[in-house]
């Protein structure tokens, strides 16, 4: 039971709350944010961990920090996407998002 209120409450935070806070701050500020968040090895670890073993089978990855780092990164950025679809008009989107 416990375990299970701490994957729900992990999921509350990296899928929710994190990604959240781009709606709440500026973009850079939100990005640089992001980038900090990102080194965090815990952050999305039930996904980075496979998701690795999976890159290394394919890729020669030289530098496995700076990987899963990027990973974290590219999910809080996926994330906070969703966010800003959801409360920002068509006319920002068209202006900020290639």
């Amino acid at each position: 039971m416990l375990h299970a209120l701490r994957l729900e409450l992990r999921s509350l935070i990296e899928h929710w709350w994190l990604p959240a806070l781009a709606v709440l701050l500026p973009w850079p500020w939100a990005f640089r944010l992001f980038r900090r968040l990102a080194r965090y090895p815990g952050l999305y670890e039930e996904e980075w961990r496979p998701a690795l073993a999976q890159a290394r089978q394919y890729l020669d990855i030289a530098d496995e920090a700076d990987w899963c780092w990027r990973y974290r990164l590219t999910r809080l950025v996926d994330h906070a996407d969703f966010w800003l679809s959801r409360t920002r008009s068509a006319r920002w989107l068209r202006r900020h998002v290639d």
